[in-house]
């Protein structure tokens, strides 16, 4: 969900999988996104999470109450994608 160092480590594999050693680029795409949100099943921390508000993700411990875990948290939908 964002580009840290395990993001490069799952590139390295795929690239070494694909036995290609050639160049290689990093982008940032500056494109306007729709204001919503949407929940995701991160695998690695075994959780979902809210994502496409401005302050990243949010845990949320029961999907059937992301209408309870967006009141809560006060969150405000995201238009583009901020990288800190």
């Amino acid at each position: 969900m964002e580009i840290c160092e395990r993001s490069f480590d799952i590139v390295q594999d795929h690239l070494e999988t694909l036995d290609y050693d050639g160049p290689l680029a990093l982008s940032c795409d500056d494109t306007i996104l729709f204001a919503t949100f949407r929940l995701y099943w991160d695998s690695q921390e075994k959780n979902y999470f809210l994502v496409g508000g401005v302050n990243g993700k949010i845990l949320v411990a029961n999907p059937d109450q992301v209408r309870e875990t967006l009141a809560i948290a006060k969150v405000e939908k995201a238009m583009k994608v901020m990288f800190p």
